[in-house]
C-alpha cells in the first residue's frame, strides 16, 4: 500500500470514530434545550400560575373599605348618656337617685374594618355606699357605609320619631339601631329602652343618641 493510500485510510478511520461522538454531542445539546423548554412549560403550566401572572400584571382594585377615621368613643359625652339613661327609668326611680347622674367609662374594642366602643356606665348613687344602684353596658360601632348597605330592606324596621336615615335591624332576637351619614354608618346596641308603661314607644332615648352620633360623623 502506498503512503498516500495509508494516509487516506487513516483519515477515513478517524472520521468513522468521530461520527458517534458528534451524534452523542448533538443529542446532548438537544436534550439540554428540550429540558429547558419543558421546565419553562412546567412553571407556566402550574395550577394558578396564569392567574398569578395576571394579578401581577393587573393588581386587583377591589380593596376592602378603609377603617373609619372616627373615634367611636368620642361620639357621645358622659352628660348626653347620663341624660338619656335617666329617661329609661320610672319617675319614682329617678326621684330616688341621689345624685341623678351616671359615671361612664368608654373603651375601644378591636373590630375588623369597623371601630367599636363599649360604654360601661354606673349610677353615682350607691346602695349602701358601695354598690351602684344601676349599672350596665352598651355599644357604639362605626362602619363603612358599604357594610350597612348590605343589610336587606326586608330586615330593616322603621323607628318611630326618626327619619329614613335611622332604622333598626331585628332578626332572631337580635336588635341593633343604625344611623347613616355620608360614607359611614353607626350602630347602637344594648341601650335601655325609654320608660313607657304602655310599652309602645321605647326608642326615644336611642333616637336621641343616634342623632348626637350623626352630628359628629364626618
Amino acid at each position: 500500500m502506498t503512503p498516500v493510500n495509508n494516509t487516506v485510510e487513516a483519515l477515513t478511520m478517524i472520521i468513522m470514530l468521530l461520527k458517534p461522538l458528534r451524534v452523542v454531542g448533538l443529542a446532548a445539546v438537544v436534550l439540554t434545550c428540550t429540558a429547558a423548554a419543558c421546565g419553562e412549560r412546567t412553571r407556566t403550566g402550574e395550577p394558578g400560575a396564569a392567574i398569578a401572572a395576571a394579578e401581577e400584571a393587573e393588581p386587583m382594585n377591589d380593596e376592602a373599605p378603609a377603617r373609619p377615621p372616627v373615634d367611636p368613643c368620642a361620639l357621645l359625652t358622659e352628660n348626653e348618656i347620663s341624660e338619656q339613661l335617666l329617661l329609661t327609668l320610672s319617675p319614682s326611680d329617678v326621684a330616688n337617685l341621689s345624685p341623678r347622674e351616671f359615671k361612664v367609662a368608654p373603651s375601644e374594642v378591636p373590630w375588623g374594618e369597623s371601630r367599636r366602643c363599649e360604654f360601661a356606665y354606673e349610677s353615682k348613687d350607691r346602695a349602701g355606699g358601695e354598690t351602684p344602684v344601676l349599672r350596665g353596658t352598651f355599644n357604639v360601632m362605626v362602619s363603612p357605609i358599604a357594610f350597612v348597605n348590605a343589610i336587606q330592606q326586608k330586615d330593616r324596621r322603621p323607628v318611630d320619631g326618626a327619619g329614613p336615615e335611622i332604622f333598626k335591624y331585628q332578626k332572631m332576637g337580635e336588635k341593633t339601631y343604625y344611623v347613616t351619614k355620608g360614607k359611614y354608618a353607626a350602630s347602637l346596641t344594648d341601650f335601655r329602652g325609654t320608660y313607657d308603661p304602655s310599652g309602645t314607644s321605647q326608642d326615644g332615648s336611642r333616637v336621641a343618641l343616634l342623632r348626637r352620633i350623626a352630628d359628629r360623623l364626618p
